[in-house]
C-alpha cells in the first residue's frame, strides 16, 4: 500500500505541476485542486478493487444498484471520512458486503418494516445532511440548506424506484440497507 500512496501523490503533483505551468493559480486553489486529484484518484482505483471483488463473487449488480443509491444520497448528504485509503477501502468493502451479499439473502419482511425504516431513514438523512468533511467544510447556510433538500428528495426517489422493483425481494433489500447505511453513517459522522 505504501507503494501506491508514493504512486498516488506523484500522480497527483504531476497532474498539479502540469496545471500550475498553464494556468494562473493561487496557492489555495492549487491545495483545493490536489485534493481534488487525489480523492478522483483514490475513488477511482477503490470502485475498480471493488468492482472486481464483487464480479468474482457474483453479486456485481447488487453492487452497482447499491453505489447508484449510495451515492445519488452521499454526493449531497456526506458521510463519514477517513485519514487514511486502507480504512475507507475496509469500511466500504463492509459497507457493499452488508448491502450486495448479506441484505440480498435476508428473507421479505412485513411491509410495516420497511415502512418504518423508510421514515427513519429519510427524517435521519433530512436532520443529519450535510455532513462535511474537514477539508471541504461548508459555511454558505444556503448551501447547507439546499444539499439537505437534495439529499432528503434524492432519497425519497430512491425509495420510490425500491417500489417499482417491489417484485424482487433481493434488490429491495440491497437498497433499503444501502439507504438505513448512509442514514447511520450521518448519525456516526
Amino acid at each position: 500500500m505504501v507503494i501506491y500512496i508514493i504512486l498516488l501523490s506523484n500522480v497527483s503533483k504531476l497532474i498539479c505541476s502540469y496545471i500550475n505551468n498553464n494556468c494562473e493559480i493561487s496557492d489555495k486553489d492549487n491545495e483545493k485542486i490536489n485534493y481534488a486529484i487525489i480523492a478522483i484518484l483514490s475513488e477511482s482505483v477503490k470502485f475498480i478493487f471493488l468492482f472486481f471483488l464483487f464480479f468474482i463473487l457474483h453479486r456485481l449488480k447488487f453492487f452497482i444498484f447499491s453505489l447508484i443509491i449510495l451515492m445519488s444520497i452521499r454526493n449531497f448528504s456526506g458521510g463519514l471520512h477517513f485519514k487514511t485509503f486502507n480504512k475507507c477501502l475496509l469500511f466500504s468493502v463492509t459497507v457493499f458486503i452488508m448491502t450486495s451479499l448479506l441484505a440480498p439473502m435476508i428473507p421479505r419482511l412485513p411491509n410495516l418494516i420497511y415502512y418504518f425504516f423508510c421514515f427513519i431513514s429519510v427524517l435521519i438523512i433530512f436532520i443529519k445532511s450535510p455532513c462535511t468533511s474537514p477539508k471541504r467544510p461548508i459555511r454558505n447556510n444556503k448551501k447547507k440548506y439546499r444539499l439537505k433538500v437534495i439529499s432528503t428528495i434524492s432519497s425519497i426517489i430512491c425509495l420510490i424506484l425500491l417500489v417499482v422493483v417491489r417484485n424482487n425481494n433481493s434488490l429491495v433489500n440491497c437498497g433499503f440497507v444501502t439507504i438505513l447505511i448512509q442514514a447511520i453513517q450521518l448519525i456516526l459522522a
